[in-house]
């Protein structure tokens, strides 16, 4: 199962924001647990109202901490295991089950999922986007597949990225230093007739590389370049069309082997249509082409279509209805190596899918019920059906009590029942099993917001989760082949508290706290010798801490202090605990310029975010400078 990790390792349509990056910078607290979000609901909501743990990170946070890229942007989510693997490789999870092939997560970017069949999880090193056009990222904690489907176990993410109004005229920005050795994006928005806007852009990423645990250099710079386009039109009042498409090319370093490989190509359309009573209709299409060669490992291409229509309504005064379907094909082909293969060693693979979910005001105003379910239909797991049944108490227009009981599932993937691992020898050594079935999650909620004054914030999540079906590794009397199968269980259970506090109108601060309890335990009569090791390596306690200020002269200081316990992994190398120190320092001497100086790890030359494959994550000091004009 090493093997699989390492290659890992080496290798929801939203309505637009109606707040601009600029309110955002100067909303209170209140006003920003008041900004509409979709993902909860598959439809505008408040995000006080949500029966949920979910968290919005908006373009200004983005832009004041420096990220460039979204696994940076996802360490600002409470709760979140964001670990950095090498230069160009993340392992990122929430509640557990983390590793660079963590599969229990689904991501979106502007609808367009990035979950990978192959293996279930996300190659972040492949997901690329310019930075300064997301809107926001909405993090979803715990399972969300009664509305997004299968994998939806543990977290959903979804960025979202701004309408072509937003980006009009000239953007340029260009930066680089130690670690981010170069940064840069050109774009331009403009309008076609009085109707429609668009931006065209072009944009390139370069990372130095990584040194090993013993030292030595890790040899894995990564680098990659993107091209794209998004058009925003108004047929009439109450149609709007989008169309939006990427093409990217790259290639991630590994330690004395050529280069990975990474291209893809992307085109999304979706039109939505608001009826005069308030529903609205929504259709949302993709194709999606990706392209990943990992040198003496394994390559794959992937073609994926994707085509799903909702409705959103009300029925009478109570209840507030979202339904849709869908059908996603997505066909691959592997090139296999001496080290491992696939047998076969390609997949189309189909899939259905049919939602409901109804909002019933019991209480209006006061006491929210929502029930729903997803079903699906997946050619290597047949029917699967995923419900809800969440609870919303708003005591007043400042607290909000929620609680949730939940199922999801692990779809399987073509690693759990066509993977053949030999390992460049002449035997065996891992398969899959065809017979491999959905992992199961059935999952308790319960948490709490409020807002008690409007300098001061309070969120608290807590889950009780339980897990059946698992996968585990069957070793036979004779050692090999390991079979993957479904004999592992577990539980996890913990809370995740979030305060935000405005010290002055200028400076604010926000701190959050999760802790993670997790325990497997092979079912009577597994012969699995790794006692479920392949399953993650979870810190039990992770802390942060954000200062950000907005000083004379348009100055803007923000500190990141971030600790995460050691790594709960019974095999080596251990991941010991560690504390990094991020800080910025913005300067906007006009307002079509702005010039920044980020430093990341600034209190330690280099630390171990992951193993047992882990590279050590060094300091990096970058200047960036953007324009608009």
């Amino acid at each position: 199962m090493a093997v699989v990790i390492l290659f890992a390792a080496g290798a929801a349509a939203q309505t637009p924001s109606s707040t601009s990056p600029a309110d955002l910078k100067t909303l209170s607290l209140e006003q920003l647990t008041r900004i509409e979000v979709t993902s909860a609901g598959r439809k505008e909501q408040k995000l006080l109202d949500v029966a949920g743990a979910l968290t919005v990170i908006t373009r200004d946070d983005i832009r004041r901490t420096g990220a460039r890229s979204i696994p940076e942007a996802l360490q600002l989510a409470p709760g979140l295991e964001v670990a950095r693997m090498n230069s160009g490789s993340w392992a990122i999870s929430a509640r557990g089950f983390n590793t660079t092939a963590a599969n229990k997560l689904q991501v979106f970017i502007d609808g367009r999922s990035v979950y990978s069949p192959l293996f279930g999880g996300v190659f972040w090193d492949m997901q690329t986007v310019v930075m300064e056009d997301i809107d926001r990222i909405e993090v979803i904690r715990g399972p969300g597949a009664a509305l997004w489907g299968g994998n939806a176990v543990e977290c959903v993410i979804n960025v979202i990225t701004v309408p072509g109004r937003e980006t009009q005229g000239v953007m340029a920005v260009a930066g680089g230093g130690l670690g981010e050795r170069g940064i840069s994006t050109v774009q331009y928005g403009g309008r076609a007739g009085r109707h429609t806007t668009y931006r065209v852009f072009g944009n390139f990423t370069n990372r130095g590389a990584f040194d090993l645990t013993n030292g030595t250099a890790a040899k894995d710079p990564y680098q990659i370049a993107l091209g794209g386009f998004r058009m925003d039109s108004t047929i009439t009042p109450a149609d709007q069309v989008t169309v939006q498409g990427d093409l990217y090319s790259g290639a991630s370093g590994i330690l004395n082997r050529p280069d990975i490989g990474l291209h893809g190509a992307d085109l999304t359309a979706t039109w939505s249509h608001r009826f005069g009573n308030g529903s609205d209709l929504q259709l949302l299409t993709y194709y999606d082409r990706t392209s990943r060669l990992v040198p003496q490992q394994v390559g794959e291409a992937r073609n994926t279509y994707d085509i799903a229509l909702q409705h959103h309504f009300r029925a009478g005064e109570r209840h507030d209805i979202v339904w849709g379907i869908g059908y996603r094909d997505s066909t691959d082909r592997t090139k296999p190596t001496t080290a491992l293969f696939f047998e076969p060693s390609g997949r189309q693979l189909g899939l259905f899918n049919i939602f409901a979910q109804d909002e019933i005001a019991i209480v209006p105003e006061k006491l929210h019920l929502i029930l729903g379910s997803k079903f699906e239909n997946y050619t290597l797991s047949g029917w699967n059906a995923q419900p809800t049944a969440r609870l919303a108490w708003t005591r007043s227009t400042r607290q909000t009590v929620w609680g949730a009981v939940s199922r999801a599932v692990r779809i399987p993937t073509q690693f759990d029942q066509d993977l053949r691992v030999t390992a460049n020898t002449p035997f065996l050594l891992i398969r899959g099993d065809p017979a491999f079935r959905p992992e199961g999650l059935l999952a308790y909620e319960i948490g709490y917001r409020m807002i008690p004054t409007q300098r001061f914030s309070l969120s608290i999540a807590t889950y009780y989760n339980v897990y059946n079906d698992l996968r585990s590794q069957e070793s036979p009397p004779q050692g090999f082949p390991v079979v993957l199968a479904n004999r592992l269980q577990g539980r996890t259970y913990g809370a995740e508290i979030t305060a935000r506090y405005q010290l002055l109108p200028w400076w604010r601060v926000t701190s959050w706290y999760s802790n993670l309890q997790k325990q497997l335990e092979l079912e009577p009569g597994s012969t699995d010798r790794t006692g479920g090791l392949q399953e993650g390596s979870d810190p039990r306690n992770q802390l942060f801490f954000r200062s950000s200020m907005d000083l004379p002269r348009r100055t803007e200081l923000d500190l990141v202090v971030r600790h995460v316990s050691a790594l709960e992994v019974p095999a080596p190398p251990p991941v010991p605990a560690y504390t990094v120190f991020d800080l910025r320092a913005g300067w906007r001497p006009v307002e079509s310029f702005e010039l920044s100086v980020t430093g990341r790890n600034l209190n330690r030359k280099h630390h171990l975010e992951f193993g047992p494959f882990g590279e050590l994550v060094g300091r990096s000091l970058y200047v960036t400078g953007i324009w608009r004009l």
